[in-house]
């Protein structure tokens, strides 16, 4: 069965779970579904940094709200945070307890908040954006490559191409920029009418999706450096947005025009010609981080309260749970092998968890 078939079939077990009386969506679920385990937390609340003596460990861990994280191709974790610094995880470690090797590195830091990063798809380099100036890191060696400078505002947003060969970024001032990591050349600059929150490259590399403030869903043709098609406004701004690995739909949440009554936390999946495939209503809160797994077997999202969701297209059916964070949470990351799931949060820390069973 395709995937397209799949995701119809959930939006409507949703609806039809809703309906059975003396179960919830998520209790039914729960049968069908893999487990999500919380295995580690990577990282200190500020309550406990404010301890030392009772929390030596503390020292040198992130300080300020996780605004970004990422994993590597051989499951090394990147976080990017408000204190300016971006910290190396080896989620490995985590399970073996020996927490003096689970931070692998801290960047030299920058001089502005790092809001977003990215890995290369051959896990060489990391991409970073924060204030007016975007990073190329070799994460391994510790060392800055090379500075973009160019945008006029924050950046808010950076997406690495699938094959590696270029990178793009976005923020307030309203412009996309596409760039040239062989050459370090500015290759597309594209006029948004919007800050632009979230980036995501098609997995062919031939377009390039934007999305932001002004409630609009962007595709942009990377050949010709031109807008393909633009989907809403809607009613609220579209802070996520996820291709699946076969790049036949795209996810991203967002709210009709005049359905003020529909929750802010609808996730909308289309296909690539603009068509609808699927609504998918369940979350208390709004989404702010959407991710598919690389299997295409599930989409994960994560509210701004700390709520996962777990889509599961081949059950038809979804599960929950919360992250436990003490913050407001912005960003989750999904590992390559499908099994490991990180969310980072305004509490500082980074929570891992782990996805098995089916």
């Amino acid at each position: 069965m395709s995937l397209k078939r799949r995701v119809s079939l959930l939006s409507l077990a949703i609806l039809s779970i809703a309906a059975v009386v003396g179960a919830s969506s998520t209790s039914v679920a729960q049968r069908v579904l893999p487990q999500i385990q919380s295995v580690a937390r990577l990282g200190c609340t500020p309550r406990e940094q404010s301890r030392p003596r009772e929390f030596p460990w503390c020292v040198n861990l992130h300080t300020r709200a996780i605004r970004s994280v990422a994993f590597s191709p051989d499951g090394y974790l990147a976080s990017g945070s408000v204190d300016k610094t971006i910290k190396i995880w080896n989620v490995a470690a985590t399970a073996q307890g020996d927490r003096n090797r689970v931070l692998v590195r801290t960047l030299p830091a920058s001089p502005e908040q790092i809001l977003s990063i990215a890995f290369s798809p051959d896990g060489r380099h990391l991409v970073s954006g924060g204030g007016r100036v975007v990073r190329l890191w070799d994460w391994q060696r510790g060392e800055l490559v090379q500075d973009f400078s160019g945008h006029e505002g924050i950046v808010y947003t950076v997406a690495v191409s699938p094959d590696g060969r270029l990178f793009a970024s976005a923020g307030n001032d309203k412009v996309v920029r596409v760039w040239d990591v062989a050459t370090r050349t500015l290759v597309w600059e594209l006029p948004e009418n919007q800050e632009v929150l979230s980036l995501a490259f098609s997995p062919d590399g031939r377009t390039l999706v934007s999305s932001g403030s002004g409630s609009t869903v962007k595709q942009w043709d990377l050949q010709e450096g031109e807008l393909m098609m633009t989907m809403g406004p809607y009613l609220n701004p579209v802070w996520s947005i996820a291709f699946t690995a076969d790049g036949e739909m795209l996810a991203y949440s967002a709210q009709r025009p005049g359905f003020r009554n529909e929750p802010a936390d609808t996730i909308r999946l289309w296909d690539l010609q603009g068509e609808p495939e699927a609504v998918l209503q369940t979350h208390a809160a709004e989404i702010r981080s959407l991710a598919f797994t690389p299997n295409n077997q599930h989409l994960i999202s994560v509210d701004l309260q700390g709520m996962i969701k777990l889509w599961d297209f081949a059950a038809e059916a979804v599960a929950e749970m919360p992250t436990e964070h003490i913050g407001e949470v912005w960003t989750i990351a999904v590992s390559r092998d499908n099994r490991t799931i990180a969310s980072g949060s305004a509490d500082n820390t980074i929570k891992v968890w782990q996805l098995s069973g089916r």
